[in-house]
C-alpha cells in the first residue's frame, strides 16, 4: 500500500469572515465552504495517507469542529497556527484518533528531502543553504516575499485542496536559496573613527 504525504494550511473551517477577507473565497455560505473543502480533501487524501496541516484549522465550536474534522481522511499532523486555541488542540488530540501529533514547529525528511514546517513564513530557516525547503501557511496566497525553496501550502494558494509531496518537489526542485544568515567567511575588520 503506497502512502502519500500531503500538506495544507488555513482551512478556517466555520469561519464566516474568511469568505470576504482579502481575496475572499468562492462560496456564499460557510457551510458550502466547509463541505467543499472536505470534499476536495477527501478526493485526494486516502485514509492511510499522512497530512501535515500547518495551522488555522477551525473557528467553530467544539462539536462543529469535531464533526468536520471527523469527516477528513488521513493521519493528520498539526502544526499550530496563530488562530488555533489550546482548548481546540486539546480536544482534537483527545478525541480524534487520526490526529497523530500537534507541534509548534516541525522538521521532517521525505524521500531524502529535508522540510521545515511552520505556520508562518520564515526568512531564514534551518538548512536553507543546504537545500532544505520551507512550507508554511498564514499568507492566504498574498505573500510578496520569495526566499527560494519555500511554498505557501494554504488552501487559498492551492486551489482549496491539499498538495502532495511530489507536486511540491516539482515546484521547488530547481529553486535555489536566495538568502541565508549563516556565513563561513571571516568577518571583515571594521575601523573606528
Amino acid at each position: 500500500m503506497v502512502t502519500t504525504i500531503w500538506f495544507t494550511a488555513d482551512t478556517h473551517f466555520h469561519h464566516k469572515n474568511i469568505l470576504h477577507l482579502g481575496r475572499g473565497r468562492p462560496w456564499d455560505t460557510v457551510e458550502e465552504m466547509n463541505d467543499a473543502l472536505v470534499h476536495n480533501w477527501n478526493q485526494q487524501v486516502l485514509p492511510h495517507d499522512h497530512v501535515y496541516h500547518l495551522g488555522d484549522i477551525s473557528f467553530g465550536g467544539r462539536e462543529a469542529t469535531l464533526e468536520t474534522m471527523r469527516r477528513l481522511h488521513g493521519n493528520i499532523h498539526i502544526i499550530k497556527g496563530n488562530h488555533d486555541q489550546p482548548k481546540m488542540l486539546s480536544y482534537l488530540s483527545a478525541e480524534m484518533p487520526n490526529v497523530t501529533e500537534i507541534r509548534n514547529y516541525l522538521e521532517i525528511k521525505v524521500d531524502g528531502q529535508k522540510i521545515v514546517l511552520f505556520h508562518f513564513p520564515i526568512l531564514d530557516w534551518h538548512g536553507l543553504h543546504k537545500g532544505s525547503w520551507h512550507l508554511h501557511g498564514h499568507c492566504h496566497a498574498n505573500l510578496q516575499f520569495d526566499n527560494g525553496p519555500m511554498l505557501d501550502v494554504g488552501m487559498d494558494n492551492m486551489s482549496y485542496t491539499p498538495i502532495d509531496f511530489e507536486s511540491v518537489r516539482a515546484l521547488l526542485k530547481d529553486v535555489p536559496p536566495k538568502f541565508h544568515t549563516h556565513h563561513d567567511a571571516t568577518p571583515k575588520e571594521v575601523s573606528g573613527g
